[in-house]
């Protein structure tokens, strides 16, 4: 009923906290949905878990924007459709929202790094079930989250290989400037 995708996702949203993983995992799930309306709920969870990473390390304005833009989509997606509660995650989002633009009106530039417990709000007893087998399989426990947090997930994206991006933007760039002349 739930894709790999998804479970693995709510496995690292919830078990290692490993939320730039998560953005990792959600974004190949979406550039391969075909369904709109699961496109629309997989960003989401691409821009939750961003959010949630930003506020982490600190940067208040990138999890602001993140949190902004979850505000506004989340009253119009089908949460129920992938077993989450709507309005408590709203409410989470909300709150989160409210801290950091708090802070951000003491002009403070970047936030006190945080440690944020967060469980998306899953309704769907087959989903949790799903989970705890997930997590059982890779030698986990669904209901532990007792998992700490080093600095290699807090400051992930640092260690990833952006070589492909790097190219492909000085193809674009490129290939503009040929068009120029």
């Amino acid at each position: 009923m739930y894709s790999e995708a998804y479970i693995h996702y709510l496995i690292e949203l919830h078990l290692t906290r490993d939320w730039f993983e998560c953005h990792e995992i959600m974004e190949e799930a979406w550039k391969e949905e075909t369904d709109p309306e699961l496109k629309l709920l997989w960003l989401a969870l691409i821009r939750l878990a961003v959010g949630l990473y930003h506020e982490r390390r600190g940067n208040a304005k990138g999890a602001q924007a993140m949190y902004e833009r979850l505000l506004k989509t989340i009253p119009s997606l089908e949460w129920p459709r992938i077993g989450v509660d709507k309005m408590k995650l709203h409410s989470f989002v909300h709150t989160r929202h409210e801290h950091i633009m708090s802070k951000m009106q003491t002009h403070t530039k970047n936030l006190e790094a945080a440690e944020l417990q967060f469980e998306l709000p899953i309704v769907d007893r087959q989903l949790i079930f799903a989970c705890e087998e997930k997590a059982q399989a890779m030698g986990k426990n669904w209901h532990d989250r007792s998992s700490d947090v080093d600095d290699a997930i807090i400051h992930r994206h640092r260690e990833r290989d952006r070589s492909d991006v790097i190219a492909a933007r000085l193809e674009a760039l490129n290939k503009r400037a040929s068009q120029q002349t």
